[in-house]
Order: C-alpha cells, then sequence, then structure tokens
C-alpha cells in the first residue's frame, strides 16, 4: 500500500490532535492535575506537546525555535533534550489544565498554519546533531502526531482507543473534509 502524501499525511496529524484537544477537554481537573510519566502532572505533558509544536512551527517561520519556547538559545544549544524538557516543565507547573490546553491548541493552529505557508530555509537544526528531523512538508505534521501519540499513554485513562484510531485514519487518509 503507498504512503500517503505529505498533505494526506498532515491532515491525519491535525485529525489526531483534534480528537486529543476534544478528549483533554472532558478530563477532570483533578486527572491532569495529577502525577503521570516521570512525575510530571498530565497537565504539563499537555503544555510540553505545544512548547514542541511552537519550536517546529517557528523552524518554518525562519525563526529560532528557542524563543518560540521561551528558553534561552544557548540553552537550546547546549542542554541535553532531557534538560530542556525539565526547564519547560517547570516553566508549565503553575498553569491550569485549562490553559494547557488552550496552549496546545494554539500551537496546533500555529503549526498548522506554518505548514500552509512556503517554508523558509532553516536557520538552525531543529535539535543540535539532528538537522534532518524535520522537513519536507508533512514531516513536521507527523512529528507532532508521533509526539502526541508518544505521550497518550501519560494523558489519558484507556489511551488505545485514540492511538488505534489515529492509526487506522493515518493508513486511510485524511476525512474527506479534510
Amino acid at each position: 500500500m503507498d504512503r500517503p502524501d505529505p498533505a494526506e499525511r498532515a491532515a491525519c496529524a491535525w485529525w489526531a490532535a483534534d480528537r486529543a484537544i476534544a478528549t483533554f477537554e472532558w478530563l477532570s481537573t483533578g486527572f491532569l492535575e495529577a502525577s503521570a510519566a516521570n512525575g510530571w502532572p498530565r497537565k504539563v505533558h499537555i503544555a510540553h506537546l505545544a512548547d514542541w509544536n511552537l519550536a517546529c512551527a517557528a523552524l518554518l517561520e525562519g525563526r529560532h525555535p528557542a524563543e518560540a519556547m521561551g528558553i534561552s538559545a544557548r540553552l537550546w544549544r547546549t542542554a541535553a533534550e532531557a534538560d530542556i524538557n525539565a526547564w519547560l516543565a517547570a516553566l508549565a507547573i503553575d498553569l491550569s489544565p485549562t490553559e494547557c490546553i488552550r496552549r496546545y491548541r494554539e500551537s496546533c493552529e500555529r503549526l498548522r498554519a506554518a505548514l500552509e505557508r512556503p517554508a523558509l530555509p532553516l536557520r538552525v537544526p531543529f535539535r543540535p546533531g539532528d538537522p534532518e528531523l524535520l522537513s519536507p512538508l508533512g514531516r513536521e505534521a507527523d512529528f507532532s502526531r508521533a509526539h502526541l501519540l508518544a505521550h497518550l499513554e501519560a494523558l489519558l485513562p484507556d489511551p488505545r482507543g485514540l492511538r488505534r484510531d489515529a492509526s487506522r485514519a493515518a493508513r486511510r487518509g485524511p476525512p474527506a473534509t479534510a
């Protein structure tokens, strides 16, 4: 079976993101405030997803990812990814679950918009030592979807249905309205 073209892969990624946002919105505040994988509250996982979506969008807009994430370019350049994630988690810990979900929704919208415009040449690698993680069109959305799916187990009471549905949609292609 042929792999969907980049635009179809991007549509599948947004379908998964939209479904996740809707799911996050019906989870209780107490559930989203509770610790999950690596000790982060679930709301921090959602903010973490937003931060990395913003990094992808910034690259496509010709900006430095660190700027979009609210961290220093030096930290981006010199720190291990786990250290960057710990820094971002510390920034998100006091946010409400509603604010984390809002940030994730807005980061998806911004990344979608960035993907619809012609990409600017990348000024910096997405992560030092990994310059090919992003681009061409669609791989940014694939990253966003894969990152979301990697965090679902920590975020949802039973992520199997959403994982299965997102996987099915990726094989099938985007919905007719996409």
